[in-house]
């Protein structure tokens, strides 16, 4: 094969691969089809977020310690119709220990993020079981101090 052959064979190849281009690309018009009204939402410049509170858990008589914190927020649960608070328990390290529900259901929450039902108390004692305070003679959860302006 010379080079004048190599040549129109490329060129021939070309070609048909041109011609068979347009049945390919007409397929698409490059605008796609547009079914129903457009989904557009208008987005609000704040955060919807619900607020949260953080409380200090103080455990001990007559010199209190912080032994953990508490966080509340509200929540809709489980087919309630009102709103109800769920507390997460963290340790004094900030590491979430544990939940409580609305009703005081309480759940242990372990390193792997594995939970275990432990009962239904009140948010003072669900908390000391979940820090594992024992029988404290008293168990505060006193607000978080006001962030240092500085």
């Amino acid at each position: 094969m010379t080079p004048r052959t190599s040549t129109t064979l490329r060129l021939a190849g070309l070609a048909l691969a041109l011609a068979a281009a347009p049945g390919c690309m007409g397929t698409r018009t490059g605008h796609p089809d547009q079914i129903g009204s457009r989904n557009v939402e208008e987005f609000s410049r704040f955060d919807r977020a619900e607020p949260v509170a953080w409380r200090r858990v103080l455990v001990g008589v007559p010199r209190p310690r912080v032994r953990g914190y508490v966080k509340s927020t509200k929540v809709a649960y489980k087919g309630e119709r009102d709103e109800g608070l769920i507390h997460f328990v963290y340790d004094s390290d900030f590491r979430l220990v544990g939940r409580v529900s609305p009703q005081g259901e309480t759940r242990r929450i372990d390193a792997r993020g594995g939970e275990r039902r432990e009962g239904s108390f009140r948010i003072e004692d669900a908390v000391l079981l979940l820090l594992n305070a024992g029988r404290a003679e008293e168990v505060k959860l006193a607000p978080m101090p006001e962030p240092r302006r500085g």
